[in-house]
């Protein structure tokens, strides 16, 4: 018998694709598992906000009855209302190692979209990105770390031979604290742009989390608007991020910049998790939360997560003060390496200014495209 792709629609099957990767990943050791009450609670449309402009239907693929691969499709209202398209994705792409599986599971969310009555599927995205998004197709070395995507590297081909092409490459850099030793003229310009008049920088306030994140979303809609696959921050999204960010922040390695008083620039490293959820294989009960709390700040490693200034405040020297200052404070921290990703590949101004930092590019990963035909008279066709 060959491959089918059936659209989840059971309770008995949604377990099955929840936690079909413990199967399809058993032996590998850099697979990390998602924290799956977590994972559960982000695919509950009662309780994540990503859903009030969004849907999604997900699909098993079977073979003489046993799961073999899921994937998920994706209509982004956001997205869609933001740019003007008529644009879906797809997400929680697994598989197994065959070529009809594959195309299985693409064929199934791209008929799901065309009934939507979009023209186009985009990903991977789980569900936006805003979240893991993207293949790895180079650099399988090791564990991925926070918030970043991992995958066989047979899944490129897999995706190509469906006809998927590719849309965007995101690049992640690596440094280790030996790297972390600037020179004095360093410290001198740092010094000097933090005592601009109207120029000031500060921790995050781990006791105003709802304020900050507030000025935090302020921050990011307007620095990275004109982004490629730009998706922007609401109210309903930080309301919802707000208790896993307080949890996991370490409010040293979190920096805002105000000029004149207003919110100007910010970044944001957290402490790789990857590393403790790793050891408790997804599960947080139950003791998997005490072990991931005792362990936060004993991890090898950092993600530098974002980076940016506003558009007004930016050739400032805001991003020097950002880069140097939170690079130290990891190092006094302890951490041994620091992941910046993910950067666009033609993000020229920072990847030329992590690269002169002596950070090394060591993981890709691609955003695919492939075009689909609406199905007439779906919602949303002319």
């Amino acid at each position: 018998m060959g491959t089918s792709a059936v659209r989840v629609t059971t309770p008995r099957d949604m377990k099955k694709f929840v936690f079909l990767p413990d199967e399809l990943y058993k032996g590998d050791p850099n697979w990390v598992p998602p924290l799956y009450m977590d994972l559960r609670r982000k695919m509950n449309p009662a309780k994540n906000p990503f859903f009030r402009n969004a849907e999604a239907a997900y699909f098993l693929a079977k073979r003489d009855g046993k799961a073999v691969g899921r994937i998920a499709a994706i209509r982004n209202g956001l997205h869609n209302e933001f740019h003007k398209d008529r644009t879906g994705f797809f997400g929680f792409f697994e598989t197994s190692n065959d070529p009809d599986t594959a195309k299985a599971l693409l064929d199934a969310a791209a008929g799901w979209l065309a009934q939507k009555g979009l023209n186009a599927m985009r990903g991977p995205a789980s569900y936006s990105e805003n979240e893991e998004y993207g293949l790895l197709v180079d650099g399988f070395d090791g564990p991925p770390v926070c918030l970043m995507p991992y995958n066989p590297p047979w899944y490129a081909g897999l995706l190509e031979a469906t006809g998927c092409t590719k849309a965007k490459d995101l690049w992640a850099w690596y440094m280790d604290r030996s790297l972390v030793n600037f020179p004095p003229t360093m410290d001198r310009i740092v010094e000097r742009i933090k005592t601009r008049p109207g120029v000031a920088f500060r921790d995050i306030n781990p006791r105003d989390v709802k304020g900050e994140l507030s000025r935090i979303k302020t921050i990011y809609n307007d620095a990275w608007n004109k982004n490629w696959g730009f998706l922007p921050w609401t109210d309903e999204l930080l309301e919802y991020m707000a208790p896993d960010f307080k949890r996991i922040i370490i409010p040293s390695l979190v920096m805002i910049a105000e000029v004149d008083g207003e919110p100007a620039g910010f970044s944001l490293v957290i402490p790789n998790v990857n590393e403790p959820i790793q050891r408790i294989r997804g599960r947080l009960f139950p003791f998997g939360w005490l072990h991931l709390l005792r362990n936060l700040k004993k991890t090898k490693g950092v993600r530098y997560v974002i980076m940016g200034v506003r558009e007004k405040y930016r050739k400032r020297g805001l991003e020097t003060v950002f880069f140097v200052e939170l690079l130290r404070r990891g190092v006094a921290l302890g951490f041994e390496f620091c992941e910046m990703s993910w950067v666009l590949e033609d993000n020229q101004v920072m990847n030329s200014a992590i690269e002169a930092l002596g950070a090394k590019k060591y993981r890709t990963y691609r955003i695919y495209d492939k075009p689909i035909t609406p199905i007439p008279g779906a919602a949303g066709t002319p």
